[in-house]
């Protein structure tokens, strides 16, 4: 009996399945797209509208800045105008941080008994005798103000007993805020400034001045051309006479009695030279001050 393998063949038929395209989710795609694309553009206009109110803003605080800045040097002008003899009325002939000089600060602070420590030692702080004011302070508080350490970006506190402001930036509180006045910011609140305002001019050279004397016959020692008449001598020791002081001064400059007459000498070889450079082939018969004269002075 014979057997026939007969194979079989499996035909595959795929049948086509038809696509029907919906118009409704197709709105719905293109909605959420132009949704997204308004919002993206009503986005960048909000960030361009506020770079825009940033930027006016800051132009306009530049601009209220600068009257303040322009206002505080008026004033400051007009102090000095009226500080001048002549000018203004019972005007002094110096300048000095008084109560005739409100506008003018010290340059350095005093050391004063504040109390006493636990153990009954004396206590001292440091203080400015005064410090500048071109108004908005009372006398009493542009002096004998407590000097303390100012640290970065404090708050102004107007009306503080203690000096909180540091216009020079050394990290020493040394002024007060003050409102500037008629001037006032974008946002309905006032500027403040803090001055400080020191007289370069006023240090004295121990080594330049000596002596000035409105009476002296010699017209060539009272007519202001030679920094030897600042009157040093009238800032000597209180109640030794001039005669005591004058010769105080010549030995300490100079190493004989001659060399310290020579006034002529001296402003030539010591006023309008640089220290360690004596005319040549001729040595110095005079000792300037230095820096540790200086400190001990002080």
């Amino acid at each position: 009996m014979g057997i026939r393998n007969a194979s079989c063949h499996q035909v595959l038929q795929y049948s086509r399945i038809p696509v029907f395209h919906s118009a409704r989710g197709s709105a719905l795609i293109l909605a959420v797209v132009l949704t997204s694309l308004l919002a993206m553009v009503g986005v960048l206009f909000m960030m361009t509208s506020r770079i825009d109110k940033m930027a006016t803003s800051a132009t306009t605080d530049n601009q209220e800045l600068s009257l303040a800045v322009e206002t505080v040097v008026a004033q400051l002008s007009e102090a000095l105008a009226q500080d001048v003899p002549g000018v203004g009325r019972n005007q002094e002939y110096y300048d000095y941080p008084d109560v005739n000089n409100p506008w003018l600060a010290a340059w350095e602070p005093m050391s004063v008994q504040a109390g006493t420590n636990a153990d009954g030692s004396p206590k001292f702080e440091y203080r400015w005798p005064q410090i500048s004011n071109l108004g908005g302070l009372s006398p009493a508080q542009a002096q004998n103000v407590r000097l303390r350490i100012v640290g970065e970006r404090e708050p102004i506190v107007p009306g503080d007993p203690n000096a909180n402001a540091d216009p020079d930036g050394d990290g020493v509180g040394d002024a007060k805020w003050v409102a500037v006045p008629g001037v006032m910011s974008g946002k309905g609140r006032p500027i403040y400034a803090a001055v400080r305002v020191v007289d370069n001019g006023g240090m004295l050279n121990v080594n330049t001045g000596y002596r000035f004397d409105p009476g002296d016959t010699d017209p060539n020692r009272v007519d202001g051309s030679s920094p030897l008449q600042v009157n040093l001598l009238a800032l000597g020791k209180t109640g030794d006479p001039l005669s005591t002081r004058e010769a105080g001064l010549r030995s300490a400059r100079a190493a004989n009695l001659a060399a310290a007459l020579d006034l002529a000498t001296y402003e030539r070889q010591v006023v309008w030279r640089y220290p360690g450079e004596p005319e040549p082939n001729q040595a110095l018969p005079y000792t300037p001050f230095d820096l540790s004269d200086e400190l001990e002075l002080r």
